[in-house]
């Protein structure tokens, strides 16, 4: 019996192992491929090990230090018959793919785009604005209306808004409310320890807890990127929240598989204390996942979560640092608990056609026209 025909390149340098929402991400994207995820072909770290992306063909290849050369490398092969899609695409990939392709991209859909975010800086515009021009058969593809019409007045023509793909998120959500949910909820700090997610006003709020002798618990995934690395910024932060002594303070220092988080970050209230500017638009997957286990969010005024947060009435939106107030809207969503409950559920179960995968291929096919 002869092998399916690869159709699609999926190339994700960072997908080292099933921890973190990269591998969630690209096996939505598998599993909701038109012809099936067993014509797909995923590029990855050499180092990934255990996956569930069978029995789509597997190719580890990428190191953290070559990725963006090796990408470009792979890509340009590539791309002379097949599709390859960029599942996290950065400037610094198209770079390589731009002086591996002299004559452009033009067979439309040939490569696609995902830009989860997009900071402009004058030299940056300016070679997207080369890329786009050498490249028209491009198909780029944003989360977030700002970053699309950024990069459409760069020259981005075949270009849409997708929604980050979330598979299932509609059952999970059935699920969770068949569950019977606990009576007293945790705080919960979920993924990787950084400063631009706010780990300096948890470990203030973490502080005050333990100062006015509260008993509610708290679950803080306080864990290295996906790399392994930890910052000199956040160790000094970590080894604070070591100081505090709160004896209700349950550390994660694992760096968790996409079950595992779904059942850290389940039944509790979802702390996202995160950096306005840099979140302004960035699409924070830990919010989405929490608000489908059942978990309401609090989270900083003028990022996206936000603006869930205030669509749904999911949680408590907070403006400023002072872990007094962030206290305040912790005691405020425990005091109508259930309640909040259900209205993550229904946020959950309302966004779950909306960042259903389909629409990622949808779009490609449709842009290719």
């Amino acid at each position: 019996m002869s092998s399916p025909t690869i159709e699609t390149n999926i190339m994700e340098p960072t997908l080292i192992s099933q921890a973190g929402h990269c591998h969630a991400l690209v096996s939505a994207l598998t599993c909701a491929h038109p012809k099936g995820k067993e014509h797909c072909r995923v590029w990855t770290h050499r180092d990934l090990a255990a996956h569930s992306l069978s029995p789509s063909e597997v190719r580890r290849v990428f190191s953290r230090r070559a990725r963006h050369i090796q990408v470009a490398k792979h890509a340009a092969r590539s791309l002379r018959h097949k599709q390859v899609v960029l599942s996290t695409a950065t400037t610094s990939d198209l770079l390589g793919i731009h002086l591996l392709k002299p004559i452009g991209i033009r067979r439309p859909g040939s490569l696609v785009l995902y830009m989860h975010w997009y900071a402009p800086k004058p030299r940056k515009d300016r070679f997207m604005r080369r890329f786009f021009k050498r490249h028209p058969g491009v198909v780029v593809l944003a989360p977030s209306r700002s970053t699309v019409d950024h990069l459409s007045s760069l020259g981005a023509k075949r270009i849409a808004v997708v929604e980050y793909p979330f598979a299932g998120l509609r059952e999970r959500a059935a699920a969770s409310a068949t569950r019977t949910p606990t009576s007293h909820p945790a705080i919960i700090v979920a993924g990787a320890a950084r400063m631009d997610k706010g780990l300096p006003i948890s470990v203030d709020l973490i502080e005050c807890l333990s100062q006015d002798n509260r008993t509610i618990d708290v679950r803080i995934q306080a864990s290295p990127t996906h790399w392994g690395d930890v910052k000199s910024d956040v160790a000094v932060e970590l080894s604070r929240l070591q100081g505090i002594g709160y004896q209700h303070l349950v550390q994660e220092t694992r760096t968790l598989t996409d079950q595992h988080f779904r059942e850290f970050v389940r039944d509790g209230i979802a702390m996202l204390p995160y950096d306005a500017t840099a979140f302004s638009d960035r699409v924070s997957a830990v919010a989405i996942d929490a608000l489908v286990e059942g978990s309401p969010i609090v989270t900083t005024k003028g990022t996206w979560m936000a603006g869930l947060v205030e669509r749904f009435d999911a949680g408590i939106v907070v403006e400023g640092s002072d872990a007094l107030a962030w206290q305040s809207a912790v005691d405020t969503i425990c005091s109508d608990w259930h309640a909040y409950r259900n209205k993550a559920l229904d946020a959950a179960t309302a966004l779950a056609p909306i960042h259903h995968p389909r629409h990622f291929w949808d779009a490609i096919e449709r842009l290719s026209q």
